[in-house]
């Protein structure tokens, strides 16, 4: 890999980091969506087209003959999986900042260990330091330093969400291994678009009540990130250490989070910077110790 440095990083590396930095602006254009779009519509729209957009992506990377009923098999559930999960995302972002999002959605890293415990796996002293960690963050973005039980309700959802982000991440552990990685994006993608876009339609009478500034947002959404981002990452993964490649799109976080102060001039108080810091010392804890 020497060959291919560019300064300290790899080729591969900087692939990763423009994955993450694709994601957390990702979240932008999902806030973006909240003004002219239903969570579902938007959803629906770009997982549909961006499983057409991964089609070309997929003729580099065929699958073999005995990967494609194995990309079935985990594909589907893993589309429904996302269907719920971006759902609940995308309908606590009407309530919530990009960088509580982002941050609090990378609970789900936090989570993984502890569904793993149904197969078996016990956590380790630093999965119970990282999920300590990352609750206090979490305590801290949404109600500040009082003492209160009354969650953000946009927040609250988005917590609700991580949970099935886990599921996802923990399901794909077993689809990466045997399957094909971009064909299982590609089926993943349009489950969740069918779900989305079918459960809108039931939602509004046979109605799907497009504007030109939710269009525009899902259509970059496919492309930025259903395609581009998820792409990028699965290339680049074959070349960097799971531990590694977790810290780097781990920046997609705060990358969110500075995009929102940014771009929406959202509050960047004390309560939100420390409970950021702790939220992600949380997730790294998990990762730079996680046993191989």
């Amino acid at each position: 890999m020497q060959r291919y440095r560019v300064l300290s990083f790899s080729v591969f590396e900087l692939m990763l980091l423009t994955s993450a930095l694709l994601w957390g602006f990702g979240f932008v254009l999902q806030k973006y969506a909240t003004y002219d779009s239903t969570a579902l519509l938007y959803n629906g729209t770009r997982f549909l087209l961006g499983s057409i957009m991964i089609l070309p992506v997929l003729y580099f990377f065929r699958p073999k003959p005995g990967q494609i009923k194995l990309s079935i098999y985990y594909g589907v559930p893993l589309g429904v999986v996302l269907f719920v999960a971006s759902w609940l995302q995308q309908a606590g972002l009407f309530h919530t900042t990009t960088g509580n999002a982002g941050f609090i959605s990378a609970f789900a890293v936090v989570l993984v260990p502890f569904f793993s415990m149904l197969w078996g796996y016990r956590p380790e002293f630093y999965d119970w330091v990282g999920a300590i960690l990352a609750l206090i963050g979490l305590y801290i973005l949404s109600i500040g330093f009082g003492i209160s039980i009354a969650i953000n309700y946009g927040d609250g959802i988005v917590f609700g969400g991580s949970f099935f982000w886990a599921i996802h991440i923990f399901l794909m552990s077993f689809a990466s291994v045997k399957s094909s990685p971009v064909l299982v994006s590609l089926i993943q993608a349009f489950v969740a678009g069918v779900l989305s876009l079918g459960l809108e339609l039931i939602m509004t009478g046979g109605t799907l009540g497009y504007t030109p500034l939710g269009f525009k947002m899902a259509v970059y959404s496919a492309f930025i990130v259903v395609m581009l981002a998820y792409t990028l990452q699965v290339l680049a993964q074959r070349f960097v250490t799971p531990h590694h490649a977790a810290i780097i799109l781990s920046v997609e976080a705060p990358t969110a989070m500075v995009l929102g102060i940014i771009i929406f001039a959202e509050p960047s108080g004390l309560n939100l910077i420390v409970g950021a810091i702790l939220m992600l010392a949380g997730v790294l804890t998990i990762q730079l110790y996680k046993r191989s």
